[in-house]
């Protein structure tokens, strides 16, 4: 981290930051839905006769606490509301898919 030594550098240094922070936020997010559809699809009753053994790993699911109070910026970051549609939207068509 550069030092800023006039306002209009410490206004460009937070820009930065906190353009830097929402695509943390943004990637953090992406993963965290994947990893969550994949586990769906992995519990799933009819993958698991295909795999030919129940999944014994734990999940996490996806909710409103994401991402902690503390952690969010009022400026800067998106934070989806809607985990379980959005997980359910990407795991069905994968059970869907080796179900058949």
């Amino acid at each position: 981290m550069t030092q800023p030594t006039t306002i209009h550098e410490l206004k460009e240094a937070r820009q930065a930051a906190g353009e830097r922070y929402a695509a943390a936020v943004a990637e953090l997010e992406a993963a965290y839905l994947d990893l969550a559809a994949y586990d769906r699809v992995l519990q799933n009753g009819n993958v698991n006769r295909l795999a030919g053994a129940a999944y014994d790993h734990h999940s996490f699911r996806g909710g409103l606490d994401f991402l902690p109070v503390d952690m969010r910026h009022p400026d800067f970051g998106s934070y989806t509301t809607e985990f379980n549609r959005r997980i359910a939207t990407m795991a069905n068509p994968i059970i869907d898919a080796l179900s058949n």
